[in-house]
C-alpha cells in the first residue's frame, strides 16, 4: 500500500524512490556548497519559511524538491493537479497529514525497551498496531466524507486507496487476530520428539476458544496431562521459556514486520503530503499579499521557450509583507537574456524572480505570476558577486572566478545558468573581454543563460549578436532618475546612472 502523491505510478517505471528527497531523474547533484548559495541568492529560504510555518519536515521536503526540479513534464502535470486539489481542500489534506504525523508518534510513545525475545517483541509489535488502528479507521472516514470530490491521479487516488484498504470490515478482521494475539489463555504450543528425545517442530497452535466462566469453574475440566512445575524448578521454568519463544519466533516476525509496515506508511504519507501542505501554506501568504499566482506552463527542454506575465519576486514579497512591482517577459527561443540599466532599478530582483519561478515550476508548485511558461532546466545555477575574502587569501576576481570554476564542472546542456553582475571585479575592458568569451562558451554549450550587468562594452557586444540569440532587457528609468523597477525590452545604455545614487547620498554638487 502506497500513496503516489509526487510520483506517478506509472508500469514503465515500477520503482520509483521511497523518499521525495531522491527522484530517479534528478540530474547530477551539484555540490552542498552550490546549493546552499542558491537557496540564498534565490532567496529559496524565505520562500520554504513560508511553506513550512515551524514544521521541520515541510521545509526539509520542500527545500530539496526545489533544488532538485524535475523534468519529466508528466510528473509537473501530475503534481500540479494534486496542488490545485489541495488548495481546494486544505483542512482535508492538513488532516491526513496530522493524522499520519500523530500515528508516527503514537509508535514513539510505545516502550521499545527490551524486546529482544520474540515474546516481548511480539507483544510491542501488537501494542503499536492496536495504538495505529483509530488513525487507520479515522483515515478511512476522511477518505470516505470526500470521496467523489477529488479525480488526480494523485490526491484522488490516494483517497481511493484508503477507501479501500482501510475499511472497516478490514479493520474490525485485524482488531480480532491482534485480541487473539494477546494470547490470554497462554501459548499453545505444538512439538514433535526428534532422535534423542530432543523437541522439534515448535509450532504455535491455534488458540483454543474460551470457554464460559461457569464451565470454567466445574470440576473435571483441568486435562489429565496437565503438569504443574515446583515454585524452585528453575529449569523447568527455561526449557518452558524456551518452548515458548520458539513456537512465538515465525508469527513474530510477521506481526513485527506488519507493525513496521503500518509506521512506515504513515511517515511516507506524511512526507508526500509535505509538499502540498508547503503548497497550501505559501499559496495563502501569497493570497494575503494580494500577489498574482497562476499555474506555470512547462515545455521540454528543446524548446527553450521563456515567457511571463506580470512575474513577482516572490522572496522579497514575503520579506517585505507588501506588494512588489510585476514584471513582463517574452524572450521566446533567445539562448540569452541580457538584463542592464540603472543601479538600483531592480535587475536583480528580476533575476531572482526568474530563478524562482523556475524552481517552483519544475517542484510541482505554482508561480507568483499571472503567466508564465518555461522550458524546463536540467538544473538550475547562480553565479553572483560576493564579498571580498575575509581571509585575504584570495581577491575578488579569483574567488569568483573559482566558483564560476566550480558551476563550470557541474553545467550540462539544458541547464540554466543565472548570472548577477558577474565578471565585474575588474575593470571595465578586462570585464567585458572575460564575460563574452566564457559566457558565449556556455551558451555554445546549450546552456541558457540570464545575464544581469553593468559592463557596457559586453552588453552592447552581445545586443549585435544576430539570429534572436540575445533577448535585451532595460530597467527603466524616468526622466527624473526615479526607479519604477520595471523592465522592459531595450538596447544597453552607456550608463547604470551610478550619478543619481551619488545625489540621492551626497547630495547635489551644483548647489
Amino acid at each position: 500500500m502506497r500513496a503516489h502523491l509526487l510520483w506517478p505510478d506509472r508500469p514503465d517505471q515500477p520503482d520509483r524512490p521511497d523518499q521525495p528527497d531522491r527522484p530517479t531523474d534528478a540530474p547530477e547533484r551539484a555540490t552542498a556548497a552550490l546549493d546552499e548559495q542558491r537557496c540564498t541568492d534565490l532567496g529559496l529560504t524565505d520562500v520554504v519559511a513560508a511553506m513550512a510555518r515551524g514544521d521541520r519536515l515541510v521545509a526539509e521536503v520542500s527545500t530539496r524538491l526545489l533544488l532538485d526540479g524535475v523534468t519529466d513534464l508528466e510528473v509537473i502535470a501530475h503534481r500540479q493537479a494534486a496542488m490545485r486539489e489541495a488548495i481546494a481542500h486544505p483542512q482535508m489534506v492538513r488532516t491526513l497529514s496530522d493524522l499520519a504525523e500523530q500515528g508516527i508518534v503514537l509508535e514513539r510513545e510505545v516502550y521499545s525497551g527490551l524486546v529482544g525475545r520474540p515474546s516481548s517483541l511480539l507483544q510491542r509489535s501488537v501494542h503499536v498496531i492496536e495504538r495505529s488502528l483509530g488513525v487507520l479507521r479515522h483515515l478511512h472516514r476522511v477518505a470516505d466524507r470526500h470521496a467523489g470530490t477529488l479525480h488526480s491521479a494523485a490526491l484522488g487516488g490516494l483517497l481511493d486507496l484508503l477507501r479501500r484498504e482501510l475499511a472497516d470490515d478490514h479493520l474490525d478482521v485485524l482488531a480480532g487476530h491482534l485480541e487473539r494475539l494477546r494470547l490470554p489463555a497462554g501459548v499453545p504450543v505444538g512439538v514433535q520428539v526428534g532422535p534423542g528425545g530432543r523437541l522439534t517442530g515448535h509450532t504455535l497452535r491455534e488458540p483454543p476458544l474460551r470457554a464460559p466462566a461457569l464451565r470454567r469453574l466445574l470440576p473435571g475440566t483441568r486435562s489429565s496431562a496437565a503438569v504443574e512445575l515446583a515454585d524452585y524448578d528453575d529449569a523447568g521454568a527455561r526449557a518452558l521459556a524456551e518452548l515458548r519463544e520458539q513456537a512465538l519466533t515465525p508469527i513474530t516476525e510477521i506481526v513485527a514486520q506488519a507493525s513496521t509496515d503500518i509506521v512506515a506508511l504513515l511517515g511516507h504519507l506524511r512526507r508526500e503530503l509535505a509538499l502540498y501542505l508547503g503548497g497550501i501554506n505559501l499559496h495563502e501568504r501569497l493570497t494575503e499579499l494580494g500577489l498574482p499566482v497562476c499555474f506555470p506552463t512547462p515545455t521540454p527542454r528543446h524548446e527553450g521557450a521563456l515567457h511571463a506575465s506580470d512575474l513577482v519576486d516572490v522572496g522579497l514579497a514575503l520579506r517585505t509583507g507588501g506588494a512588489v512591482v510585476g514584471n513582463d517577459l517574452d524572450a521566446g527561443t533567445a539562448a540569452m537574456v541580457l538584463v542592464t540599466g540603472a543601479n538600483q532599478g531592480g535587475k536583480s530582483t528580476f533575476l531572482r524572480s526568474v530563478g524562482l519561478a523556475q524552481s517552483m515550476m519544475q517542484a510541482g508548485l505554482f508561480v507568483a505570476a499571472r503567466s508564465w511558461r518555461s522550458a524546463v532546466a536540467t538544473h538550475t545555477f547562480v553565479h553572483a558577486q560576493r564579498d571580498e575574502d575575509p581571509t585575504l587569501r584570495h581577491g575578488r576576481l579569483d574567488a569568483e572566478l573559482a566558483e564560476l570554476s566550480r558551476i563550470v564542472d557541474h553545467l550540462r546542456p539544458g541547464d540554466l545558468l543565472l548570472c548577477n553582475e558577474s565578471f565585474g571585479a575588474t575593470n571595465e575592458r578586462e570585464g567585458s573581454l572575460l564575460a563574452h568569451e566564457v559566457l558565449t562558451a556556455i551558451v555554445d554549450a546549450g546552456v541558457r543563460v540570464v545575464f544581469v550587468t553593468h559592463l557596457s562594452d559586453v552588453a552592447n557586444t552581445l545586443h549585435r549578436e544576430p539570429g534572436g540569440r540575445v533577448h535585451t532587457l532595460i530597467a527603466e528609468r524616468t526622466a527624473d532618475g526615479a526607479r519604477t523597477f520595471r523592465i522592459r525590452p531595450g538596447a544597453p545604455e552607456p550608463t547604470a546612472y551610478g550619478s543619481d545614487l551619488y545625489v540621492e547620498v551626497f547630495g547635489d554638487p551644483g548647489r
